[in-house]
């Protein structure tokens, strides 16, 4: 085996199983649970399967190799098909396609007789195409009508979040008041464009240009945002000693706060130890000047078609949960997280797509849930007030119009000021599987009453770009459960489950009644 390639290899085990764990930190702190309290899972399968992903990984962390690589991968993989759809986002959705790419590629290159190396630089190719894909969709599902409105927009909720979590109040106080509300606005509206610039030129980055500068940016982009991003295909160079020993240690560091006072918000330990992690990979420090990307499909020589074929079909499965808002198939966990996109209920505000293009119809099909005893289905939809907790931005949020408020779906788990909205609105669909998989298996006595929309709804007023629509209609209904049998005129369609496949990969996100555009729209 060729000893540089072993030490790239060993440096991705080492970067990728830092990663997971920070997020794993991230995850069990929004949960706002100890740690004790997430391994043990709703049941034994679940339990057995955390422990085993939480031990693989910091095997991987300590002595990372190969065969730790491979663990790792299996039993993340294993826990994230476990906990689909809910418990898996829009980044463990990229994580799941692309850890699925690299365990083909080390089996097949152990099954016919290569190294792990060879294996992990076979299905190179396949991540980097995944990775620029969702990136694609990312910035895609931001050309809509809410999110270039400076006083909707998610980047600017988002960049209030920031401010919060990481500036002191008196500074940002201060900072407003020189400035002045429409310097600030202004600001903020240079900050809507760029992000959507460099939303859009990290893709042909990643594709045609040189890989350390591609890298440095796609850094930069996601230092600037908070968040983690890994591609494997880039991590083709040996890290020195120091660095790798600079990554365990920063990783190792957040063992201690997964059973201390939990904090949940941006500015929170594990927030924090994210960015510091993330700024220990600068890729200036580790990738030399003028490495090159991955070859081109075209470039590429040929191979063996089982492996070729499966790095299609997950490229195709990137392509298909990506497409999902705009052909009206799936709305969560899609890539167009903080996008502002609405596309529920027959219209969208998406500049380029119209809501014609929803071949399928199960976005449309709205119900209105008001009331029910399921604790899932009356917590789905929460909000929370983040970002004019300061009196500062509080009182400039009020001045401009701005509602700093986040949207999103409680099985997913939320930390800090949430509450739960209800009313909300959601697809039939989603509707029947949280009623036929959640409620009718666990619980004897139920209800859940809803207004069933016979038509799509309006756009509502005011939302620049919207297309689609009719007008709102539908009566108040009951679906009842009384001693585990269906009771009353309940709508029997809600008890009939679907097939296991389409209930593991496609959800969506709710909506408020009105439809209305505000804040950061729905992160999950």
């Amino acid at each position: 085996m060729d000893a540089n390639a072993n030490d790239a290899l060993i440096a991705l085990a080492a970067i990728w199983a830092q990663m997971r764990f920070v997020r794993l930190a991230v995850l069990v702190f929004s949960r706002g649970a100890p740690l004790t309290d997430w391994l043990r899972g709703p049941d034994r399968v679940t339990c057995a399967l955390r422990v085993s992903a939480l031990a693989a990984l910091l095997w991987c962390i300590a002595a990372p190799s190969p065969v730790a690589l491979f663990a790792t991968l299996t039993t993340t993989l294993a826990l994230g098909w476990a906990c689909l759809p809910y418990e898996v986002d829009n980044s463990g959705t990229y994580g799941l396609l692309a850890d699925a790419n690299l365990w083909c590629g080390m089996c097949f290159a152990w099954a016919t007789g290569r190294t792990a190396s060879e294996g992990w630089q076979l299905c190179a190719p396949a991540a980097r195409t995944i990775f620029v894909t969702t990136y694609c969709f990312a910035a895609f599902a931001k050309l809509n009508s809410g999110y270039a409105d400076v006083r909707k927009s998610s980047c600017t909720v988002f960049t209030c979040f920031v401010g919060e979590g990481f500036v002191p109040a008196a500074v940002t106080g201060r900072v407003l008041a020189l400035l002045g509300d429409r310097a600030t606005l202004a600001i903020l509206e240079v900050g809507l464009v760029t992000l959507e610039a460099v939303e859009i030129a990290i893709p042909p980055l990643l594709t045609f240009g040189d890989l350390r500068g591609a890298a440095l940016v796609l850094w930069i982009f996601h230092l600037l945002l908070g968040s983690i991003a890994y591609d494997y295909s880039a991590l083709n160079h040996p890290l020195s000693p120091l660095a790798r020993l600079s990554f365990t240690a920063t990783a190792l560091a957040g063992c201690w706060r997964l059973e201390a006072q939990r904090c949940r918000e941006l500015g929170s330990c594990e927030h924090v130890l994210s960015l510091l992690w993330l700024c220990l990979l600068c890729p200036a420090s580790w990738i030399p000047a003028g490495t090159s990307t991955p070859p081109g499909v075209l470039a590429l020589p040929p191979m063996p078609f089982p492996f070729a074929a499966c790095g299609t079909a997950l490229l195709l499965l990137t392509l298909l949960n990506g497409l999902g808002p705009y052909l009206g198939y799936k709305t969560a966990a899609t890539w167009a997280m903080f996008s502002n996109l609405h596309v529920e209920g027959g219209w969208t505000n998406h500049r380029l797509v119209p809501a014609s293009w929803q071949l399928c119809g199960m976005a449309a099909d709205l119900v209105t849930v008001v009331d029910s005893d399921v604790e899932l289905i009356r917590d789905y939809h929460t909000h929370s007030c983040f970002g004019a907790t300061f009196e500062g931005n509080d009182a400039f949020a009020r001045r401009c119009g701005i509602r700093c408020v986040s949207h999103a779906n409680s099985v997913l788990g939320r930390g800090g000021d949430v509450s739960v909205v209800l009313p909300f609105r959601v697809p039939f669909w989603q509707l029947r599987r949280l009623i036929s998989l959640e409620a009718l298996p666990t619980r004897r006595d139920f209800h859940v009453e809803y207004i069933a929309t016979s038509e799509p709804a309006v756009p509502p007023a005011g939302v620049e770009g919207a297309s689609g629509g009719k007008g709102p209609g539908g009566r108040r209904r009951r679906f009842e459960v009384r001693g585990g049998r269906i009771v009353g005129d309940s709508d029997r369609r809600l008890a009939a489950p679907p097939c296991w496949l389409l209930a593991k990969l496609i959800y969506f996100k709710s909506v408020l009644p009105a439809d209305r555009d505000c804040g950061v729209c729905h992160g999950p």
